[in-house]
């Protein structure tokens, strides 16, 4: 996901504020990048101070979150953060984290074919942060672009939090706002008030 198609949806960006930590969200239909549900899926998060957020309709195209700091500006955004969801297709959160690995590199193979100005691409190894948490880092991938990606099991959904940023260096400096955003992501169930659907939503 490339950083510079951000800048468009900066223009519609929301700003955030500290969420309540429920183990179960009680919502209506309304957009909130404190409490972020779709059909059967929700999650509770907190933009890390100095980051702003955007959601639902507003969030960047895929995502159902996309965070960036606020004080750079929107045509020279060098960092950003995202969440996407699955469906609970795999047997596993490890099945969840190969396939979607196979299918970066089967995307990057494709890139590279098609331009071989590319530069190479490393997938590092995936590394168990508990039983519903995995982290892998990816150097170098298509279009400069370095991330860190959280895989993270949820009741009903899986989840993949990403850092994106244009070099490893910059992954390095933003990395403790990416943990601070980690530490206050929480999964949760949801029930609707008085019969209401949940609203549409792109994942």
């Amino acid at each position: 996901m490339s950083i510079l198609s951000l800048v468009a949806m900066l223009a519609l960006a929301a700003p955030s504020s500290s969420p309540a930590r429920p183990a179960s969200a009680i919502a209506t239909p309304q957009d909130s990048c404190n409490i972020v549900y779709g059909d059967n899926w929700a999650f509770l998060a907190e933009a890390p101070k100095g980051w702003s957020s955007a959601c639902g309709n507003q969030a960047m195209s895929g995502t159902v979150l996309t965070l960036w700091p606020s004080n750079e500006p929107t045509d020279a955004i060098k960092a950003a953060m995202y969440v996407t969801v699955s469906a609970l297709e795999h047997e596993s959160l490890d099945d969840f984290v190969k396939g979607d690995i196979e299918n970066t590199m089967t995307d990057y193979a494709k890139s590279k074919a098609e331009n071989a100005q590319h530069p190479p691409m490393h997938i590092g190894k995936v590394k168990v942060l508990s039983p519903t948490r995995r982290l892998v880092h990816v150097e170098h991938a298509i279009g400069d672009r370095d991330e860190l990606v959280e895989y993270i099991k949820g009741p009903t959904a899986y989840f993949i939090v990403a850092l994106t940023t244009q070099t490893a260096a910059m992954t390095a400096v933003y990395r403790p706002a990416f943990k601070a955003f980690l530490g206050s992501f929480s999964p949760a169930t949801i029930k609707f008030e008085n019969g209401a659907k949940p609203q549409t939503t792109k994942h």
